[in-house]
């Protein structure tokens, strides 16, 4: 780009007209991005999950950080002025086995960085705390389980071959209690309880 400039006295007159040449690049670089926890890999044995790292366009525009989602969700502290520095946080709920973690940061003119990490969650198998019979029902209690879990309830008649009755979450606590209605045209009836 190259800028002309002169100037104009009270009589009129002007002066030789001057110039100068600037070059605009704009800025087209996402800001720099690290999830600081869990690391890579890892294994997991609780459903819920804190996710955390930094964002920071410092050396890279020095724009701020507009926002930062995990998963596609906003995180906590995801947002900074110029070259500072958001401390972002997010809780998800994991899966059973492989999950992917995707953590996207934008700064104010929407450049983005995109990290990935992954991590296994194998969910304690389920300890039966309680069991009882009454009215024709069963009604059984389990424990050791993480919010965020999904629990289905299974019966079979021969331990072979198993029937889902039911799939329950648990949305608070460690516990949680399946009610079931026995079925009299089965002669033996075995349940058993699986984290998904």
């Amino acid at each position: 780009n190259t800028i002309y400039v002169r100037s104009q006295d009270g009589a009129g007159n002007y002066s030789a007209v001057a110039s100068v040449n600037v070059t605009y690049t704009p800025d087209t670089q996402g800001p720099a991005l690290t999830i600081t926890s869990p690391a890579n890999n890892a294994v997991m044995t609780n459903a819920s999950l804190p996710v955390s790292g930094t964002a920071s366009d410092n050396g890279y525009g020095n724009n701020g950080i507009s926002s930062v989602t995990v998963n596609g969700v906003s995180a906590s502290g995801g947002t900074a002025s110029g070259s500072g520095t958001a401390n972002w946080s997010a809780t998800i709920t994991l899966n059973a086995g492989a999950n992917t973690i995707t953590v996207v940061a934008k700064d104010t003119l929407n450049n983005s960085t995109q990290k990935v990490v992954s991590v296994t969650y194998n969910p304690p198998r389920p300890i039966f705390a309680s069991s009882s019979v009454s009215g024709g029902q069963l009604r059984t209690t389990l424990s050791g389980l993480s919010v965020g879990e999904n629990i289905v309830f299974y019966v079979s008649s021969d331990l072979r071959n198993w029937t889902p009755l039911r799939t329950n979450s648990v949305l608070t606590g460690s516990t949680l209690t399946f009610i079931n209605t026995i079925n009299p045209a089965m002669k033996n009836q075995f349940f058993r309880a699986r984290v998904q």
